[in-house]
């Protein structure tokens, strides 16, 4: 029928210009080629098809077109007037032959009239009745796969498992495997038939008969020792509510293979919906790919969240776990060196040493209990060649405690040519006291060959400050000026004075200013017993303090004194900053040493990126005179930009 269509249009490629024979007697060829495609066109009930019918009422005789048929008009070939009548004549046959076959399939107006009768809603319901149907189907068709049947069966018992576990994770609940029998070993040995039940299968026990088995578990442990059971306390625990279902899988081996011999699918306790499977013991599956990548991860120390979210971007969709398991599957990774970490440390540092000989190590160790460490210092050959080079100042602070101990981390912290932060050494000592650090110190000492540094800069620690000075302990530190830094010495003044800075009106302005501003001691002194006279603080207990300790905190004690970028302990908290990201608190040492080998390697980075950066690249001047030219070529490029 396509061969019919847009006749009467100018612009189709079948247009017929009535004008000019030639195409009238072309298009009569055509319509006699289509007729032999339609004459085998019929009915699914023989009845021949419109289009055969039509080709006959239009004149072009279908079976016959090899004999001329006179149906056709005599002057149809030559007159194209003639076609035209033809052509209106054939086109009422049409619809009557259309009619007529309307008439042998049943009565179409009696057909239109029950289409008629339809509504919208009506066609809209059978659609959505018609596909609810269809899905519902299908749904039961792909369920029943997961259905287990008798006769059933599988490679292994694994694959059996693994089928029982599919089918309960559509169902609602969690699978066990509650026992498997081996065969003889004249047969051959091994598992000859596995059972898997619900979890909630079991015997049912009332409170007095859960009692009476904690305390036979009791005895036997009293028995088995000779001791009394330790009191333990009781943990939040959520305990699976066994019911006594009794829905099984039971599986045996027959010639190789695994059938399914026995089964019960009802059980005797609500069902948890399918969204909630994960939730359920047995369907927190993670894989062995996944446990590797969560290792890597681990090792990248990344928080369990955004490991949850690497691993739910990686499966395209939800997890079928929860956090928590990723946290015990990081935690059971960290288990796994707990076992006599002081012995893998031990190892550690003489590996170390093998590979660089100018690591030191020392442990201080309990007095009575040799096997017992109580302090650990270590610093590698490069933190020792850097306070060679830039040792004459020293920042130390024990304020973060990290590893699963609660050791505090005392790390020594200096400033390198660059400006930038540089270790000298690390130690995770017992505590705090006056004996420990004596002892801290002391091996520093003998680690970097008795050199002392000129200036020590640390928080205002009674123990330390006692340790320090050359007052106190001559043989520790004796040629070096100690200092407390200044930024909580004003903290704790803020702190303790608060009151007394918010009624005295400009008082916090004018200590800032005599704290920064004093260009000399005397004026510092002079200033500061104005300022007690103004406000009338010389009560405040605090203020006496700082009065008293004034010449190991007022800056202007120390013009004199060698503090390259140093005026308070900043630098040792960034550093201590920089371990706590990266350090849990449930971390073993091996793991806190590892992470002291990424940061000692990122500051060896730093500086070759600072020296290539001097090296090769020219400054900005400001006003490009003689004396920025040879300042440049005097200092590297960050000296250069502080001054």
């Amino acid at each position: 029928m396509g061969e019919l269509v847009d006749m009467d249009n100018p612009e189709s490629s079948n247009y017929i210009e009535q004008d000019d024979p030639s195409n009238w007697i072309n298009n009569q060829r055509d319509f006699q080629e289509a007729d032999l495609a339609l004459q085998t066109v019929t009915w699914d009930d023989g009845v021949p098809a419109p289009g055969a019918e039509l080709l006959q009422a239009l004149g072009i005789c279908p079976g016959d077109n090899q004999n001329e048929d006179n149906t056709c008009s005599e002057h149809s070939d030559t007159d194209p007037s003639a076609f035209n009548r033809e052509l209106v004549v054939a086109e009422e046959d049409a619809n009557q032959v259309v009619a007529g076959h309307g008439d042998e399939h049943g009565d179409n107006e009696s057909v239109d009239d029950d289409v008629n009768q339809f509504s919208p809603d009506d066609i809209d319901n059978f659609l959505e009745n018609d596909s609810v149907l269809a899905a519902q189907t299908c749904s039961q068709e792909v369920r029943s796969r997961h259905v287990p049947q008798m006769g059933m069966d599988f490679e292994t018992s694994k694959a059996a498992q693994a089928f029982y576990k599919s089918y309960s994770c559509l169902c609602g609940f969690a699978v066990r495997k509650a026992s498997n029998y081996c065969g003889q070993t004249s047969t051959g040995g091994g598992e000859s038939r596995c059972i898997f039940r619900c979890n909630r299968s079991g015997k049912v026990l009332d409170e007095e008969q859960k009692e009476a088995k904690r305390k036979q578990r009791k005895e036997r442990w009293q028995e088995r020792t000779g001791k009394l059971a330790p009191e333990t306390r009781k943990r939040k625990r959520n305990v699976i509510d066994v019911t006594g279902c009794q829905a099984k899988l039971v599986v045996s081996k027959k010639n190789g293979r695994w059938f399914i011999t026995d089964i019960n699918l009802e059980h005797n306790h609500e069902l948890s919906p399918p969204d909630e499977s994960k939730f359920l013991r047995s369907h927190k599956q993670m894989t062995d790919e996944e446990k590797l990548l969560v290792r890597t991860l681990n090792s990248a120390k990344l928080p369990t969240r955004k490991i949850m979210d690497i691993l739910s971007f990686l499966r395209h969709g939800p997890l079928p776990y929860t956090k928590k398991y990723v946290t015990n599957v990081r935690a059971s990774i960290r288990k796994e060196n707990d076992g006599n970490d002081m012995m893998q440390l031990l190892d550690y540092f003489r590996n170390k040493q093998a590979e660089d000989p100018r690591y030191y190590y020392k442990f201080k160790v309990h007095p009575q209990k040799p096997s017992k460490v109580l302090c650990i210092f270590w610093a590698d050959g490069y933190s020792r060649k850097m306070y060679d080079l830039y040792g004459d100042s020293l920042s130390f602070d024990t304020t973060y405690k990290t590893n699963k101990y609660n050791l505090p981390f005392a790390p020594f912290v200096g400033v390198f040519g660059h400006g930038q932060n540089c270790l000298f050494a690390c130690a995770i000592i017992q505590d705090e006291t006056i004996n420990t650090f004596i002892w801290l110190f002391q091996t520093f000492l003998e680690c970097m060959g008795r050199k002392q540094p000129r200036t020590v800069i640390t928080d205002q620690d009674t123990s330390m400050k006692e340790a320090v000075p050359e007052e106190a302990v001559p043989e520790v530190f004796n040629l070096s000026k100690h200092r407390n830094c200044l930024f909580h010495v004003k903290k704790k003044a803020e702190e303790k004075c608060c009151r007394t800075f918010v009624t005295k009106g400009d008082l916090h302005a004018d200590f800032t200013d005599i704290v920064h501003n004093s260009l000399t001691v005397a004026e510092f002194e002079k200033l500061w017993q104005e300022m007690v006279q103004k406000y009338d603080i010389g009560a405040v207990n605090y203020f006496k303090i700082m009065w008293k300790e004034r010449r190991r905190w007022a800056p202007v004690y120390f013009k004199t004194d060698f503090l390259p970028l140093l005026h308070s302990t900043s630098r040792s908290e960034g550093m201590n900053a920089i371990f706590k990201d990266n350090v849990a608190s449930t971390d073993n040492v091996i793991s806190f040493m590892t992470e002291y080998e990424k940061i000692s390697e990122r500051i060896q980075d730093m500086e070759r990126e600072q020296d290539s950066l001097t090296r090769t690249t020219k400054p900005t001047f400001w006003v490009h005179n003689e004396l920025e030219i040879q300042a440049s070529r005097m200092y590297n490029r960050q000296i250069f930009y502080q001054f």
